[in-house]
């Protein structure tokens, strides 16, 4: 049943507004800070969260700089002739010079049947009859998958394209047109998948009695599959691989063979690719670095007497002062020992902003660094990605599951259990309170013109 509202008809008192009044008032002093108290964790919470994916982004970066990524410092593949061989370097290959001479290049094998129709839906040979067939092998040895094709009185080459392609063993068929429009000539052309010997290699044969399909396959051309062979000078002559793509050969080298010839290449550091990412690196810790800073700032506001703080979102939590210290702490500790003219950060032009607190870089400094001591630096910088973003390492034991950050998520996640658990059992005892005031309030309103009843009967017998 609806709550029934007197409004004062008898008293003159406003009892809605009252009750209301005082029940807001009980509340600010109850709910009001409890609520204060789940927003502070939510933004708190977020905060957190948003500073995790900020060190995940970083330790991302890191990644591709460490020791399994074979170090921080950039190389890159020349080649003088990229028409003959063309080469991208990883950062775990070795400066160096290679003549590289290309003698054959891998071919895939490719059949041509030895009669043309007039259409692809002409009929290959009507007098065939039932168990007519071809036979077509793919690859060599292990590698080698074999398919019959059989061809009957109503066989189209359409049909024998569809059969082979369908079958999936290695090489696609089709039909092409090499004669004209006006004159129209179709013939049947296998081609395998892959280059190279063991899996591009073809052999179409045929057992049949009809001289129309002996004519077909005995009568086709053949250019078979074939290796790449090449030599690289006071390394190995006469290499044969199944593809002109190789990257097995020069350690972090994938060489791309693209015709016939000789080209030198060589590998070389990279300063421009270096520098670009020793920068995203700074960048990415500068976003951490001032990500906490803008978070953790006390304002103070002053209205007449009132004063109050206002908290950043992380002011009262130490979790993102820890990641920038220990951040800060494997900069400082980083060093090699062995450099000639880097051994620490600062000489290869990254140091503390003493005002801000993030990193400076001056590029200067890190070009000049390059140039006279490029594996010290490759050095400093892989040690330190090996200990932020290696497993176990220092930006993990924020990040991971029940991490440093996930503890304090965690705890705050209880606290707004508890901070709501308490508000519902605060509405619970205002909402007694309120029927209690409003029964109150009904009997008083009807005490009242229970009285202004006798009154006004008392006033009419004067």
């Amino acid at each position: 049943m609806a709550n029934v509202s007197f409004s004062g008809m008898a008293s003159g008192i406003d009892t809605d507004a009252l009750i209301e009044a005082t029940l807001d008032a009980k509340r600010s002093q109850r709910i009001k800070p409890l609520e204060d108290k789940i927003s502070e964790a939510e933004d708190e919470s977020s905060a957190i969260n948003t500073l995790k994916d900020k060190l995940l982004s970083l330790k991302s970066e890191l990644s591709k700089y460490n020791t399994l990524a074979g170090g921080a410092v950039k190389k890159e593949a020349l080649s003088s002739d990229e028409s003959v061989v063309s080469a991208v370097a990883s950062n775990v290959a070795n400066q160096g010079s290679y003549d590289i001479t290309v003698t054959s290049l891998a071919k895939r094998g490719i059949f041509t049947v030895g009669r043309t129709f007039e259409s692809a839906s002409s009929i290959v040979d009507s007098s065939a009859v039932s168990g007519e067939t071809f036979t077509i092998k793919v690859g060599t040895g292990v590698e080698q998958k074999e398919l019959q094709v059989q061809i009957g009185a109503t066989t189209t080459p359409a049909d024998i394209v569809d059969y082979i392609n369908a079958n999936n063993i290695g090489c696609q068929a089709s039909c092409i047109n090499i004669g004209t429009s006006a004159e129209p000539a179709y013939t049947i052309m296998i081609t395998s998948s892959q280059e190279g010997l063991s899996k591009g290699s073809l052999e179409v044969t045929t057992e049949s009695g009809s001289e129309n399909i002996k004519n077909l396959i005995n009568n086709g051309t053949l250019t078979q599959a074939k290796n790449a062979v090449f030599s690289i000078a006071g390394l190995a002559s006469n290499i044969q691989r199944e593809s002109n793509g190789v990257a097995d050969i020069i350690p972090g080298v994938s060489l791309n063979l693209n015709a016939i010839g000789t080209s030198v290449v060589t590998i070389s550091n990279d300063l421009d690719n270096t520098e670009s990412n020793v920068k995203d690196i700074i960048d990415a810790i500068n976003d951490i670095f001032s990500f906490v800073s803008e978070n953790n700032t006390v304002e103070r506001q002053e209205d007449g007497d009132d004063v109050q703080n206002i908290f950043a979102a992380l002011s009262k939590t130490t979790v993102d002062n820890n990641v920038v210290q220990s951040i800060k702490a494997v900069i400082t500790s980083t060093k090699e020992a062995n450099g000639t003219y880097v051994r620490i950060f600062a000489d290869f032009g990254i140091t503390t902003n003493p005002k801000l607190g993030t990193l400076d870089f001056d590029t200067d400094k890190f070009e000049e660094a390059f140039s006279k001591d490029p594996n010290a630096i490759n050095s400093i910088l892989t040690k330190f990605s090996d200990t932020l973003s290696s497993t176990g390492g220092t930006i993990e034991q924020f990040t991971r599951y029940n991490g440093l950050l996930d503890v304090v998520i965690n705890n705050n996640t209880n606290q707004i259990t508890d901070y709501n658990d308490r508000i519902g059992r605060y509405e619970s005892m205002l909402a007694k309170e309120e029927s209690q005031m409003r029964a109150m309030y009904a009997r008083f309103e009807k005490l009242m013109s229970e009285l202004q009843n006798s009154a006004n009967s008392l006033t009419s017998l004067i």
